[in-house]
């Protein structure tokens, strides 16, 4: 079969997510096209999801741990028309190379373009917890009612939605399932153990805060997100590289990071207690951390501080129960692929 799979690129977890399903349908003789939209890559992503084509695209501004809305509705405006040619060119493309199904991991060039090519297509992703399940989360005003209207505008009309959690759920609308986590063959064959650090995966601040919030507390930390190798006293700044990262998730005490939805999913298989420091005023964060907190999966915080990290290290909660099941496996099961 011939298929077109789209990935957004916010941070690495859509890419992690997709490279291990691109992976097994591969091994099943399907042909594959892939497609990563949004900010560029990671020097591994080929290694990861196999050869690619690009969309240079604008998706949120995200600076200081804080969601900046007024600079994503202008970057989001000005890139429209160029988003619009692209959904009509990959359209034409899906009827002259003769696709048999589109799969979305939350990119909605592709969804788009299937609708408008009449092209099967179906979405796995973790935002459809938020709009297709009764996973409830944190009430939030006006931010949720926005979020959860630009989630349901974000991929429209697909035949068929995986909703993909790390906590319990039931799928409330039509052509929808819920799924257990998908995370590449290395973390679910990784040997976990206590190393006697904590891992910290933070892109969207100043180092210098990294630094202040991390060297005051107790302990050492490896920090993945800045692609530097340098060390700082007990705070190590580790290159991106996804070997080393799942080998000190594998070997950590426990992991900090923003409100990740597949960071949570890779901890969580690994019995990593997380502590969860949601971007403000990005509701699909509040909601996971609300979720981690809720099932027991970690702790947290408001904000990056010392303080914080200092109750995560000193206190940790206990190690979680991992998710038994295998999202992969159930999403291809489903297709029938």
């Amino acid at each position: 079969m011939r298929i077109h799979v789209g990935v957004l690129m916010q941070g690495q977890g859509h890419l992690n997510r997709a490279a291990e399903l691109t992976r097994r349908l591969r091994a099943r003789g399907h042909d594959l096209r892939v497609l990563l939209a949004g900010q560029a890559p990671p020097a591994y992503a080929e290694a990861a999801i196999g050869p690619f084509e690009r969309l240079d695209l604008p998706n949120l501004v995200i600076a200081s741990g804080e969601l900046r809305r007024w600079a994503t509705a202008r970057s989001f405006g000005a890139s429209l028309p160029a988003r619009l040619a692209a959904v009509r060119a990959l359209a034409r493309r899906f009827a002259s190379d003769r696709v048999d199904l589109v799969l979305t991991d939350f990119e909605p060039i592709s969804a788009l373009a299937a609708r408008l090519a009449g092209v099967p297509a179906a979405g796995i992703a973790g935002q459809y917890r938020l709009t297709r399940t009764d996973a409830r989360g944190p009430r939030a005003g006006a931010t949720r009612a926005a979020s959860l209207a630009i989630m349901e505008a974000w991929t429209p009309g697909l035949a068929r939605y995986f909703a993909v959690t790390f906590s319990p759920a039931r799928a409330t609308r039509r052509a929808t399932q819920v799924v257990d986590p998908i995370v590449d063959a290395a973390v679910r064959d990784a040997a976990p153990s206590a190393g006697g650090f904590t891992l910290a995966y933070l892109y969207a601040y100043p180092q210098a805060r990294v630094l202040a919030a991390l060297g005051g507390a107790p302990g050492r930390f490896r920090v993945y997100g800045f692609d530097r190798d340098e060390t700082h006293g007990p705070v190590t700044f580790a290159r991106t590289d996804r070997r080393a990262f799942v080998r000190d998730l594998a070997a950590c005490e426990g992991v900090i990071l923003n409100g990740s939805f597949q960071g949570v999913c890779e901890a969580a298989v690994l019995h990593k207690p997380v502590l969860s420091i949601p971007f403000g005023g990005q509701y699909e964060e509040l909601y996971n951390a609300h979720q981690i907190e809720r099932w027991g999966l970690g702790s947290v915080a408001p904000r990056l501080t010392s303080a914080a990290v200092t109750r995560f290290v000193t206190r940790p909660p206990a190690p979680p129960r991992a998710p038994v099941g295998d999202g992969a496996t159930q999403v291809i099961e489903a297709l029938g692929l």
